[in-house]
């Protein structure tokens, strides 16, 4: 019963086209996919995340003294 079971699959898998174009397009796709992937640079998330918070507010925004207040001498810009 097993042999004829087998004989009937393969039988099935040779004649049936749809199975041997998804074969080969994975066959394909998965060398493509891990080859471009093991290419790419991996960034660190964390590190790109301090760089960006450290970058984006100036210390003198920071201090108390300045926040809030006009500087000397310079007067507000209007966009």
């Amino acid at each position: 019963m097993f042999w004829k079971y087998l004989l009937f699959e393969t039988k099935l898998l040779l004649h049936n086209r749809k199975n041997w174009l998804l074969g080969i397009a994975i066959i394909v796709f998965f060398p493509l996919y891990y080859s471009s992937y093991s290419l790419t640079e991996i960034k660190d998330m964390h590190r790109m995340k301090k760089r960006k918070q450290s970058n984006s507010i100036p210390s003198s925004m920071l201090s108390r003294k300045s926040f809030g207040r006009r500087q000397k001498g310079k007067r507000p810009t209007i966009i």
